[in-house]
């Protein structure tokens, strides 16, 4: 069985996206007589609601290299007008259909994923019109863009008995779907996903970073918001989780929370409708604003084991400046690479993918130097909770707090300390974790930002390995800032 991100990219980006019989049975009709006075509008409908037909299409269009158009098609409308009606349906007909390319469980299990990115893309679609996006369709497809790792999974058999496990994991023992991801995957799906839609070359406006300076006018934010909207659904709307997403969507359509709320139950209503399934979606209860019984919140974080062969390359790209593959990738995905970003993904993801912890996060301090607000995010990107984070960074109250030697601070919930309570009271919810590192880094010209790392559970505590290896990081960044 596949092991490495790397494998499992070679082996899943060739194949084709299963897709919904009822697509294949429209396509087949549309292909007919029928379908000689039919246009991109007629077909529009059959494709927007089947997600993995949605990729494919602008899998295939991306594909076919153009002379007079060099940029990537962006919408699934867009990718039937470059293809063409005709060669788009004679395409679709050598695409694998969902029935018969997978087993009766396995098709159910792929069915829930499609709901899932529908509902998502959905929302973050209708907030994008309701704030006048001359493009929402953009939006839609860049939203189901971030689940092609799971589709691929879902419909590969290696994949789907990992995918079997961590379905089971997550069951049985409440455990959040990014740490069972890690446990059983050895990755994240949305690595995956990264990675496919690069070799399928599909536009996906995914930013790495949280950039707070100017999240709320990013178009990314209604795609973070739709995705944490879709874990959290199950819960209801009496929770903190909710309750702080509508905080942010609230600010971000420029109305109140409870106008924001509302914007919610017709669209996840339609997104029920369109995929039924044989149990209810787990966001069921966002088809109703009425108050119903809620489900309790039980999901926890899970030990990540330390993956050393990750953690001893990404150190060395750091340590030896060898930052080309690093920035290469970040040029591929985002739309802007400015000159720290490579120096700041190689550290948190050494720390977040090489050292085992659940949330690893990189304040970064503005223009003015008086603030730090978070800037790259690992293990919690969907979470609103980064988008009112912020640090005050003038009078050198943190610096005055953390240790002489310039190594990281552990702070404990069952060691109180001034620390702990400062940044509890001036960071908020964040820093109510049980176990977390936290260390100053500086650049030639002062203090760049602060790294902190968490484990989330009582049976994960750090060590003193965890504690040393994070301070080598830190001190690599640095280094590696003062030669930029």
């Amino acid at each position: 069985m596949q092991q490495r991100l790397e494998d499992w990219l070679s082996r899943l980006e060739k194949p084709y996206l299963p897709i919904l019989p009822s697509s294949a049975a429209a396509l087949r009709r549309l292909a007919g007589p029928e379908g000689n006075n039919l246009g991109v509008r007629d077909l529009h409908p059959v494709i927007a609601r089947d997600p993995a037909l949605s990729m494919n299409i602008l899998r295939a269009a991306n594909g076919h290299k153009h002379r007079h158009l060099d940029a990537q098609t962006t919408t699934p409308d867009q990718a039937l007008l470059m293809l063409g009606q005709s060669r788009a349906m004679e395409l679709a007909k050598g695409w694998p259909v969902l029935d018969s390319a997978l087993s009766a469980s396995a098709a159910e299990k792929y069915r829930v994923a499609l709901a899932n990115a529908y509902h998502t893309a959905r929302q973050a679609e209708h907030w994008a019109e309701r704030r006048k996006d001359i493009l929402p369709g953009e939006v839609y497809a860049a939203a189901l863009a971030r689940y092609a790792g799971e589709f691929a999974l879902r419909a590969d058999p290696e994949g789907q008995a990992l995918m079997e496990t961590m379905d089971e994991l997550r069951k049985r023992a409440g455990i959040r779907r990014r740490e069972a991801e890690y446990v059983t995957l050895g990755f994240a799906a949305m690595d995956l996903a990264m990675g496919l839609n690069e070799a399928w070359r599909i536009p996906t406006l995914m930013m790495e970073y949280v950039l707070p300076e100017n999240i709320m006018s990013r178009r990314t934010l209604g795609i973070r918001l739709g995705l944490e909207l879709t874990s959290i659904g199950e819960y209801g709307w009496e929770t903190t989780a909710m309750e702080r997403l509508l905080e942010v969507l609230a600010t971000y359509l420029a109305t109140d929370t409870e106008s924001a709320a509302e914007t919610i139950p017709p669209i996840s209503r339609q997104a029920a409708e369109e995929h039924p399934l044989q149990n209810p979606p787990t966001w069921l209860p966002l088809t109703r604003r009425q108050p119903q019984p809620e489900a309790p919140e039980r999901t926890r974080g899970m030990c990540l084991m330390p993956r050393h062969d990750v953690f001893q390359r990404l150190i060395d790209e750091l340590e030896q400046d060898n930052l080309d593959r690093i920035r290469n990738e970040l040029e591929l995905r985002h739309e802007r690479v400015d000159t720290y970003a490579p120096l700041l993904t190689l550290a948190a993801r050494a720390v977040h993918h090489g050292l085992g912890m659940n949330r690893t996060i990189f304040f970064r301090i503005n223009k003015n130097a008086d603030t730090l607000r978070p800037y790259l995010a690992l293990g919690a990107e969907t979470d609103p909770i980064l988008l009112t984070t912020a640090l005050p960074a003038e009078g050198q109250w943190l610096m005055n707090h953390l240790p002489p030697d310039r190594k990281p601070a552990r702070v404990t919930a069952g060691k109180p300390s001034p620390l702990r309570h400062k940044l509890k009271a001036l960071g908020g919810d964040l820093f109510q974790a049980d176990d977390y590192l936290i260390q100053a880094v500086r650049g030639p010209k002062g203090l760049v930002g602060v790294l902190f790392a968490d484990r989330l559970g009582n049976e994960c505590a750090m060590d003193d390995g965890a504690r040393e290896a994070f301070h080598r990081v830190c001190v690599a960044l640095e280094e590696a800032l003062g030669n930029q």
